[in-house]
């Protein structure tokens, strides 16, 4: 699991708490299908709340998504919108 940290301004933050909290009951979507409005995935759910992230989007199997590892390569390659703060890497036992 990675952590990732945004700096978000006051008002910013706002909204998108304001966001999240309004998608709390909404059901999960597993075809991680941004054209599924009625349902939601995680990326899709932070794309949402954080428009200002700006978070690549790509069609995989026909179906236009945002994949969580692209967020980590983002936050990897020193984008100013986000940026690692720390993993946990699993092991056997």
């Amino acid at each position: 699991m990675t952590k990732i940290a945004v700096t978000v301004a006051p008002k910013a933050r706002a909204r998108a708490l304001s966001v999240l909290m309004g998608s709390v009951g909404t059901r999960f979507n597993p075809s991680f299908d941004l054209g599924r409005e009625e349902c939601l995935f995680c990326t899709e759910l932070v794309a949402l709340a954080m428009p200002g992230l700006s978070l690549p989007q790509r069609r995989v199997y026909g179906s236009q998504t945002i994949i969580p590892d692209d967020l980590v390569v983002t936050a990897l390659r020193g984008d100013d919108r986000m940026q690692v703060v720390t993993y946990i890497r699993g092991a056997r036992g």
